[in-house]
């Protein structure tokens, strides 16, 4: 069995990050009992074009919603590195950082589709392991090429050296940042629902920051 804690990497643009977010990190605490989760802001990621709140601004968000969190961090591995942000290298600094530490990398069903295109996925792919988040029911439609990997349960995660794919089917990521975005773009003629929408998933103190500096705004 692969020595020392279990500490997650969970990667993305957070624009901004959500309840949606924390609350699949939160249901997979329940299963995993990891010692921490490591939300690893992408500064400039190869397959998005478009990111609408500055670096900074995504960062200091990031930090704001998870002040809550006793083990769940901020994690600037990304913004100090001055190159695209390739999974790559981001996997291979902290295999460095936590040398015995038992370390698996969360991804949406949607990654796992393009994880081909992944830039140089081959050379890597066995260095981790993988948690793929989905809805109960949700076919995730693995391809043939990983079927192999893939393993039912997470003790047999949690023993993997590497390579192994477990979903987890216990967290309900439906809420989309786009979608809050577009009720920010309405402030400060926002309605009922779309307020609503807000407090439900942006902790109070991101909500402050984002109409402190005007941020998302037409």
């Amino acid at each position: 069995m692969p020595e020392g804690k279990l500490r997650l990497i969970f990667g993305g643009t957070f624009n901004p990050l959500h309840k949606g977010h924390t609350g699949a990190m939160e249901a997979l605490d329940d299963v995993l009992k990891f010692h921490s989760v490591h939300f690893v802001l992408s500064a400039r990621p190869p397959h998005k074009n478009e990111v609408s709140a500055s670096v900074r601004d995504r960062y200091t968000m990031l930090e704001l919603a998870l002040s809550d969190y006793e083990h769940f961090y901020a994690d600037d591995t990304e913004i100090i590195r001055p190159t695209i942000s390739y999974t790559i290298d981001t996997v291979r600094s902290f295999k460095r950082r936590f040398i015995n530490s038992n370390l698996s990398i969360v991804i949406g069903a949607d990654s796992l589709l393009k994880l081909h295109t992944w830039y140089r996925i081959e050379q890597w792919i066995d260095d981790i392991n993988w948690i793929v988040l989905s809805r109960p029911g949700y076919d995730v439609g693995i391809a043939n090429p990983l079927h192999d990997r893939v393993v039912a349960t997470y003790e047999e995660l949690k023993a993997s050296k590497g390579g192994a794919i477990w979903v987890f089917e216990g967290s309900d990521f439906q809420i989309s940042s786009t979608e809050l975005r577009r009720c920010l773009q309405a402030v400060p003629h926002i309605n009922q629902e779309q307020q609503a929408l807000l407090d439900s998933y942006l902790a109070p103190q991101v909500q402050e920051y984002i109409h402190t500096h005007s941020l998302y705004r037409l």
